[in-house]
């Protein structure tokens, strides 16, 4: 059955707004603050943040805000790739 065109069109849903990470407070942990139930322990490692990093997205979907001193667990492709860069110091390989 065609539509009828007097009939008004849909409402469109309304727009999301991004929703941007909020900067930890000095001597608050990183972003993210837990590490997802389905990574294993033995996956990650510690680092430490040798400057400000802007925020990005890991492999695991995690979004990671770190600021110079702040300590995380990380997967090691993040952590091999940040100490490359010298953005981050491995502090214990799992």
């Amino acid at each position: 059955m065609p539509p009828d065109l007097d009939e008004p069109p849909a409402p469109e849903p309304p727009e999301q707004e991004a929703l941007e990470p909020e900067a930890p407070a000095a001597g608050e942990p990183a972003v993210p603050t837990t590490v997802p139930a389905d990574t294993p322990a033995q996956e990650m490692v510690t680092i430490r943040a040798l400057g400000d990093i802007p925020p990005f997205v890991g492999p695991d979907m995690q979004t990671y805000l770190l600021r110079e001193g702040d300590f995380a667990m990380v997967p090691p492709a993040i952590a091999t790739l940040l100490e490359r860069r010298g953005k981050a110091e491995v502090m214990q390989a799992a």
